[in-house]
């Protein structure tokens, strides 16, 4: 007899899929880094950490830098990779005085809209699509 999940293992289990899913997403593109991995892998860490939406997590370059063992003007540059390359949504910009940037995990799969999938134009060049769900700016 199959277990019956609670809804909050549900959304355990779901979030665990997406995480993996995302870092799966990321370390399939051969466009980036090795280090863009590793800043990817810090990032789904804190996911849905300090009361942020599941998909959504704010890090300081300053902290990311420190534990990816890269420079600060390096973790940005590893970030910004990231968002161009689709993988990450810049919801809110720090301001380096104790506010950290908010990102949102974009999956391209098209299976999650409630955050953000990517829609093939007539060229086949992928077009994000965010919604203004809970965390979302406009």
């Amino acid at each position: 007899m199959a277990k019956v999940k609670s809804p909050a293992q549900q959304e355990a289990s779901s979030n665990a899929r997406d995480s993996f899913k995302w870092l799966r997403q990321v370390a399939a593109d051969h466009t980036l880094t090795p280090s863009c991995l590793h800043v990817a892998v810090n990032l789904q860490e804190w996911f849905g950490k300090s009361n942020q939406p599941k998909d959504t997590c704010f890090r300081s370059h300053e902290n990311l830098a420190h534990d990816c063992g890269v420079s600060i003007t390096g973790a940005r540059k590893l970030v910004r990779q990231l968002v161009e390359r689709g993988h990450l949504i810049l919801l809110s910009q720090g301001n380096g005085r104790g506010r950290a940037t908010t990102y949102r995990m974009a999956l391209n799969d098209g299976e999650r809209d409630d955050i953000g999938n990517t829609f093939s134009d007539e060229k086949g060049e992928p077009q994000l699509h965010v919604s203004e769900g809970k965390g979302a700016t406009t």
